[in-house]
């Protein structure tokens, strides 16, 4: 059975989202659907590659991604077939695909535009008809030409000095927990065991838990989460009042620095 998966900025207060499944059930009936998120942040493309970039690995062998998340200045002419890691991933092709690439062997394709043009329901008309295909039996040939690269996005990755780490928010999740792009790894490796301090707004840490019961309710947190980034919480709590309450659920730029002993 074809599983396709659906991650898109159309949220679900409205019909959209019924939509796109409505045409994927009636054109491949034995599909299965698996919702990643709908609630992406209108043209957000780094928070969908942080939400389907610590997931889509987790699915069988030839899973079909639907990864429907416009940028907000970038004309879209194409869209891609990404081929990687075993799976089908169709995105536009304005740089999303980038900013989750870890490495490996990639191909690329651009769905034929006559056959799959831009439209108002882009992730129903163009992605999820090329998806449908897919789950169908069409050769990628078929639908698309391959292409030697994609368009890539400018991906802010934390930097380290002999001292210091400075990194930045990449998503807050719906328990207002605030995700960095700092990983375990590039702490342990930037620490040497040293002793640290987290500077954050209005915060500041000297230990990482091991989960959120560590401290006391309502006490401020540093952990690495299940995809091993560094992740400021509140026990019970949302850490993204704390450090914006002024800018709540829109202001994620700003940085994280860790400075070592």
């Amino acid at each position: 059975m074809p599983i396709i998966t659906l991650t898109t900025d159309l949220g679900n207060r409205d019909n959209y989202v019924a939509l796109v499944k409505a045409y994927i059930l009636k054109n491949a009936q034995n599909t299965q659907i698996v919702d990643v998120s709908h609630e992406i942040d209108k043209y957000n493309i780094q928070q969908a590659a942080y939400v389907f970039g610590n997931v889509f690995h987790e699915f069988p062998k030839d899973t079909i991604h639907v990864l429907a998340i416009k940028s907000a200045n970038l004309k879209h002419d194409n869209s891609l077939i990404v081929r990687y890691k075993e799976q089908y991933i169709l995105c536009p092709d304005n740089g999303l695909f980038s900013l989750f690439y870890d490495g490996g062997e990639v191909v690329f394709y651009h769905l034929n535009k006559e056959e799959y043009p831009d439209s108002i329901l882009y992730p129903r008309d163009t992605l999820s008809k090329a998806a449908v295909d897919i789950a169908n039996g069409k050769f990628l040939t078929d639908i698309a030409e391959e292409i030697p690269e994609a368009l890539q996005a400018l991906n802010f990755q934390p930097t380290s000095s002999a001292d210091s780490i400075v990194g930045k928010c990449v998503y807050l999740d719906s328990f207002g927990n605030v995700i960095t792009n700092i990983k375990k790894s590039f702490f342990e490796e930037s620490r040497k065991g040293r002793g640290f301090t987290i500077h954050l707004p209005n915060l500041r840490i000297s230990e990482i838990s091991d989960n959120y019961d560590d401290v006391s309710a309502t006490d401020a947190l540093a952990l690495f989460n299940s995809s091993g980034h560094l992740e400021i919480a509140i026990n019970k709590g949302a850490a993204r009042q704390l450090l914006f309450p002024r800018n709540l659920h829109t202001h994620t730029d700003f940085n994280i620095t860790i400075e070592f002993e």
